[in-house]
């Protein structure tokens, strides 16, 4: 088309940007994402896309470019894991195959835990959480929150197949009692023990070692968001 250098890095930069977006409200939101698999070709970011005017930035500002840099090719790269963790656990028929199979949420999970670390592994040293300026900090904390926030996906699929359901609650169809009196029947009904049995649905060492795993998972995550505390406006 004609298009000259600068716009088509500004191009590939949005096109990336809006397919993050796409990605990461289709899990947190519950509906299937808008960009599906065979509907575009665009290829991975790499430094070239973020070529800036130099001349016109100090030292401390091209720093910054590049941190943003590494951070936005890292976080994009991210974005693709979670349309595949959506795709293979959170879809209509991923979902539907899974809830009652542990077997095979148990191999599904594990393949994408993998690549979850392999993310990990092959983020720059910059970006990890080690001792470092608060700059670098802030620019790395929405990185290891969306890393928390994947593996709590993954786990929260695992404990589909291994809990079983409660049935639901009976509709309340007294309009005559009290307001106070519905909720503490409600509550009532929720906590019984003949309702919500505490055991898994699978109990063995496997099972146990996935509740485990799980819970640390959720300990991770909340350290995560209690560090993030002092700086919201970087989460």
């Amino acid at each position: 088309m004609g298009l000259p250098a600068w716009e088509r890095r500004l191009r590939r930069r949005l096109w990336w940007a809006m397919y993050s977006e796409d990605k990461w409200r289709s899990p947190l939101m519950g509906r299937p994402p808008i960009i599906r698999h065979n509907e575009w070709d665009v290829t991975d970011l790499d430094d070239d896309d973020f070529q800036i005017d130099t001349e016109s930035l100090t030292l401390d500002n091209e720093a910054r470019e590049a941190l943003h840099a590494l951070q936005f090719q890292s976080f994009a790269r991210l974005s693709c894991l979670a349309d595949e963790v959506q795709h293979r656990l959170y879809s209509l028929l991923a979902a539907q195959r899974l809830s009652s199979n542990f077997p095979e949420s148990l191999e599904t999970a594990r393949s994408l835990l993998a690549r979850l670390k392999e993310w990990y592994s092959q983020l720059p040293l910059s970006l990890r959480h080690q001792s470092k300026p608060f700059l670098q900090k802030k620019q790395s904390n929405c990185l290891h929150s969306t890393y928390s926030l994947l593996e709590v996906f993954i786990f929260r699929a695992l404990l589909r197949p291994m809990v079983r359901s409660a049935a639901p609650p009976r509709l309340i169809e007294e309009p005559q009692d009290s307001l106070a009196t519905m909720v503490d029947e409600y509550i009532a009904h929720m906590i019984s023990a003949k309702e919500i049995d505490p055991v898994p649905a699978i109990d063995n060492d496997t099972g146990n070692a996935v509740l485990k795993a799980a819970e640390n998972c959720a300990a991770t995550m909340l350290c995560s968001v209690l560090r993030m505390s002092y700086d919201l406006s970087a989460f």
